[in-house]
């Protein structure tokens, strides 16, 4: 992610951020960010239930909230941040909004198909791939692995928990959801907090508004 920063940047020499398109009203400016705030929350739900998972090593009850308070603001911040003078440059180049990074490797590939291209992408593809596996690995299979070991430890530990948990995840064809994503993202949008709405001036909510 960074050096796809450091490539736009430098390739634009600069990153002039975007203006914005339209003026919002503070009512409406208000809604955004508490819908942002929520989207935030929802996305993060997945990962507070599975805390205990590995807070119950700490050493005392104090020891992981430092590092919750710090690590979880800054690298949220700084990836956001990169992300935001990146596409800025690239749409100061070529005129495009892309925010997704795969959706700009790909573009880099068709708009200019040569072997520098080539190698920079499949770098940070690599890069993007190693940290999904990684993310999965430790929030998903050994998480599960945890807590199939403590319904059957007799016949399951941490590493047959694990495997098991990599199996069923290869046979619900996860690559359907790329096509079809409709029903996966109406599971995540349950782990959303509740409707923004609620907390705006009686005032702003109307129709309009909401709509």
């Amino acid at each position: 992610m960074f050096s796809v920063f450091v490539w736009a940047v430098a390739s634009n020499g600069g990153a002039p951020l975007v203006p914005p398109k339209e003026q919002l009203s503070s009512s409406t400016r208000s809604f955004q960010i508490l819908r942002a705030m929520s989207a935030v929350a929802g996305a993060w739900t997945g990962a507070c239930i599975r805390q205990s998972d590995w807070t119950r090593f700490a050493k005392t009850r104090r020891a992981p909230v430092v590092h919750q308070l710090v690590s979880g603001p800054v690298t949220v911040t700084i990836c956001a941040t990169l992300g935001a003078f990146a596409t800025s440059a690239i749409n100061d180049m070529y005129g495009k909004l892309i925010w997704n990074p795969i959706s700009v490797l790909e573009f880099l590939l068709a708009d200019n198909y040569n072997a520098p291209s080539r190698a920079g992408c499949f770098f940070a593809g690599l890069g993007f791939f190693i940290s999904q596996v990684a993310t999965n690995l430790v929030q998903n299979s050994v998480s599960c692995g945890m807590d199939l070991a403590a319904l059957a430890p007799r016949w399951i530990d941490v590493t047959r928990g694990s495997l098991i948990m990599c199996l069923v995840g290869y046979l619900i064809n996860p690559w359907r959801f790329v096509n079809a994503p409709g029903t996966f993202i109406t599971v995540l949008s349950s782990f959303g907090m509740v409707s923004p709405c609620k907390f705006l001036p009686r005032a702003t909510r109307n129709g309009s508004l909401i709509s």
